[in-house]
């Protein structure tokens, strides 16, 4: 039997930490998309997700040139769970994406805007931006609510506030 260095062994157990941390990071992200699915909030954060995933798998030039929200949903079902702003925001300039502005702040403001005005993305209570196709429950509850809400003040809130403007003090 040809004798093994103690490198070739530190190969053998890294190459097996690694798949050991794969499967891990897997059975993470089940544990999230189960848990999304049902209306809960994902109990992993998706950095953990990230740090066994190994090598990046974002190209330098992934977002260059493509329209922001395009991007922000690939980032999303890349990572396969909500995002701090932040996050998404460091994966778009790995990804080539070009801000308008040169200051990070701003850029992170503008994309905090723009996630919350599309109606594709969900901010989580925890501050997180996930789609809102994971969130089946909040996308039925959300429309009824809307139509509720808006019914109620048009039907009786503001013709009432109305009506009493046109009123004037004499006409009590």
């Amino acid at each position: 039997m040809a004798k093994r260095s103690y490198q070739d062994v530190i190969n053998d157990l890294v190459a097996e930490v690694e798949t050991k941390e794969q499967d891990v990071v897997s059975l993470k992200r089940i544990i999230n998309d189960l848990r999304v699915r049902s209306g809960d909030a994902p109990l992993y954060d998706a950095q953990d997700l990230d740090r066994g995933s190994g090598p990046s798998t974002i190209k330098d030039d992934q977002f260059y040139g493509r329209k922001l929200a395009t991007v922000v949903k690939e980032v999303l079902s890349l990572k396969g769970s909500a995002c701090k702003v932040t996050e998404i925001y460091n994966t778009l300039v790995e990804g080539g994406f070009k801000f308008d502005t040169k200051n990070d702040d701003n850029a992170k403001r503008s994309l905090r805007i723009s996630l919350s005005k599309n109606p594709a993305f969900h901010r989580l209570p925890n501050g997180s931006y996930g789609l809102l196709d994971w969130y089946p429950a909040v996308k039925a509850k959300g429309d009824g609510a809307s139509d509720a809400s808006d019914k109620a003040s048009h039907d009786g809130g503001d013709d009432d506030v109305d009506s009493e403007e046109k009123q004037g003090p004499d006409d009590e």
